[in-house]
This record gives structure tokens, sequence and C-alpha cells, in this order.
């Protein structure tokens, strides 16, 4: 997998992720939910209802399982778990002061959040100004094929 972010800023921006993920592991606990909710591209999509993309660009099981194939859009965010297969060559372009990719607790008893990103593909991040292209509040896993 490959995974390229865009940015002036990014050692900085690996530093601040490193401390962020070595601190969330140390206060969050083991287990996370099923995402509670996915927004992606600005729409908004409850749990245990089943999402897709007309164009196939990415689909959603309605739990905590995310596919881009070929999905070139804006923010993805979640509420809980969230783990994302990516498929051929995917990119996030995100406006001036939003976050790339963020996943936070879930809101139903504060059962901490998780996120994965694997799979043969690639993803590139693009944020503007002092935010994340990748963030969680707990795990944040990567893995593939680089």
């Amino acid at each position: 997998m490959k995974l390229t972010i865009c940015d002036s800023q990014l050692m900085v921006r690996r530093i601040a992720v490193a401390c962020f993920v070595f601190a969330a592991v140390l206060a969050v606990p083991a287990s996370a939910e099923a995402a509670e909710w996915l927004t992606i591209d600005g729409v908004k999509h409850q749990a245990g209802v089943p999402a897709a993309a007309e164009n196939g660009a990415w689909k959603w099981d309605g739990k905590d399982a995310l596919e881009l194939n070929g999905y070139s859009g804006g923010v993805i965010s979640a509420g809980g778990k969230l783990e994302i297969t990516c498929v051929g060559e995917n990119s996030l372009a995100c406006s001036e002061g939003t976050d790339g990719i963020l996943v936070v607790y879930n809101g139903e008893g504060g059962e901490a959040s998780a996120l994965t990103i694997k799979g043969p593909g690639s993803l590139s991040a693009t944020t503007g100004g002092q935010v994340g292209a990748i963030q969680a509040e707990g795990d944040v896993i990567v893995s593939g094929q680089t």
C-alpha cells in the first residue's frame, strides 16, 4: 500500500501523529465498537444501513468496513471503529481547515475509536492549514503493500 500526504509540514505532522497515537494507545481501552455513523464526501450514513457510491468508488457495510476503489473526494469521518480497505488509487482533497480522515469516539457510551487502513491499493490525502490528514481518537493501524 502506498500512503502519501502532500503538505509542506509533513515532518511536523508525522511527529504529531506519532505522539497522538502513542498517547491514545496508553489512554484508550483495547476494544472498539463498529462505527455508529460514517460521513463520506459530506453525506452522513447511519450504522446498520449499508451504503455505496453510484460510481462504485466506495462502499460501506453499515458496520465498520469501508472499501475505497478509485475514490477521489473529500473528508471521511466516522464515530467508533472504521476499517478502510484501499483497492486501486484513491485520493482525498480536503479544503482549508478540514481533516482528511477522522475517527472519533463512539457517541453512545464513549467506546474507543480505531482506524485501520489496509489493502493493495494506495491512498493520498491532501489537507490545508493546521489539520491532520489522518486522525483517530484511538489506535491507527496502516498495513498492506508499500
